[in-house]
Parts: structure tokens; sequence; C-alpha cells
């Protein structure tokens, strides 16, 4: 009787299985934060609107926004093409 009921309970690699294909995940990558900076510069050229970043289903504090975009995009990645680019 106990053999049944354990055979019959998901496994983990069910669960991360089910919530990839819902498209859920814990962290973000740097294609999404360089996204998020993207969304965050167009709406401030737009008329200096705030904007408040959801990802992964959760709002991103302003602290952890400054933290993560400092990471991940950072000042060398402004749109200006550095020297050692251009001929």
């Amino acid at each position: 009787m106990i053999l049944m009921l354990i055979s019959t309970l998901p496994r983990k690699s069910q669960y991360i299985g089910r919530l990839a294909k819902w498209r859920f995940k814990k962290y973000s990558n740097k294609a999404e934060w360089e996204y998020a900076e993207a969304q965050l510069r167009k709406r401030k050229d737009e008329g200096g609107k705030d904007t408040e970043i959801i990802m992964n289903g959760k709002l991103i504090s302003t602290k952890k926004l400054k933290k993560e975009l400092a990471r991940y995009v950072g000042p060398w990645n402004s749109g200006l093409k550095s020297q050692s680019e251009s001929p």
C-alpha cells in the first residue's frame, strides 16, 4: 500500500519540467536585464516617467534594480561604440 502511494507522487524533475514549460524561473539572465534597462531608458526619454519592473511575476525593488543593472548592463553598455571598434 505504501509503495503504491510513493510511486504515484510527482518527482522533483517532473515539477521542474512543468515549471519550465510554464516559463517560471528563479533567476533572470543578462538579456532580460538589458531589455529592462532599454525599456527604462525609453520611458525616461519619453517624459521622465518612473517605471516599475516586474520579472518572473515579482515586483523588483529599486535597490535590486540598481544592483542588477550595474551587474549585467553597466556603464560599458551605454550604446556608445568603443574606440577599439571604430575604424
